[in-house]
Formats: C-alpha cells, structure tokens, sequence
C-alpha cells in the first residue's frame, strides 16, 4: 500500500511540476502578467501574517505560530527568486526581471529583520517590546516603496517598448 501511495504521490508531483513548465511566459504580457502576479501574491501573504499578528496581539500573545506564516513567505520568495533568475528574456525584459529580482531580495531582508523578531516576542511581552517590532517593521517597510516603484517604472517602460498597457494605466485611463 506505501508503494502505490508512493508512486501516486511521484506521479501528481511530476505532472504538477510539468504543469508549472508549461505556463511560462511566451510574449511580452505573458510575461508582464506573470511577474505582477508576483507582487499579488506576496501581498496577499503579507496581509495573513498581519492579520494573524494583529489577532495573536489582540488575543493569546503566543507569538511563535507567526512563524509559520513568515516561512511560508519565505519559501515563496525563494521559489519566486529562482524562477525570476531562469527566465529567458522576451523582447528586452531584463530590466524588469532584474528589479523583480531586487524588489524580491528586499522583502526578503525586510522580512528577516521586520517579521522574524515579532515571533520571538514573549507571551508576556509588554505593550512597550510589541510596538518596538512594530515600529522596526514599520521603518524597513518604508523603503519598499521605493523597491515597487522602481519594480512599476520597468514595467512601465517594458510595456510602452511592447506596445501593451498595464493594468494601473487601463485603469486611469477608462
């Protein structure tokens, strides 16, 4: 019975796998869209874990199952990093693929120096050790404006050199 769960485990990972391959970018809004959906997602992620920060501050103190949630990011922004890095350049993308690259290797400090220090917050930790995390947080992430924009500006040029508009300029534009 392992060995047929086992095989049936190796066989849905290869086709996952090969189904991730499949889907890489072939023009240039394939490829725009597929790193905005970059920042979606690390969004969204970031919103779990502070909304589970804000629940824990406000409830139990017990800090350490943020970790969890940070790993996840983690985990993401590794895979994330890797993919960025293989892409093959479609119509002039370095630009932008690179401050994908800076813009994930930010969050990922951010990260390490903003989230990894609230989980190790003790279950007593006064009102006076929660806002220091929270104002260490809130000081590294004033520099990721900066790293998004730069992110926007490539994409804004990579789409002008391509002829197709993102979404934040459909949008002002309607």
């Amino acid at each position: 019975m392992k060995k047929v769960l086992s095989t049936i485990v190796f066989i849905v990972a290869v086709l996952f796998s090969n189904n991730i391959y499949a889907q890489k970018a072939k023009t240039a809004l394939q490829l725009n869209d597929q790193l905005a959906s970059i920042t979606d997602s690390l969004y969204a992620r970031g919103q779990e874990w502070g909304s589970q920060f804000n629940t824990i501050m406000n409830g139990s103190k017990d800090f350490k199952p943020l970790a969890v949630y940070r790993m996840n990011i983690e985990k993401f922004i590794d895979r994330k990093l890797v993919e960025v890095r293989g892409m093959k350049d479609i119509n002039g993308s370095g630009e932008l693929r690179e401050a994908m690259i800076n813009f994930l290797q930010f969050e990922k400090h951010m990260i390490q120096i903003g989230f990894t220090p609230a989980e190790k917050l003790p279950a007593n930790a006064t009102e006076e050790q929660i806002q220091e995390v929270i104002t260490k947080l809130t000081e590294e992430s004033k520099n990721e404006t900066n790293v998004l924009d730069k992110v926007r500006e490539a994409q804004t040029a990579y789409a002008k050199k391509n002829g197709f508009a993102i979404e934040s300029e459909k949008t002002a534009e309607e």
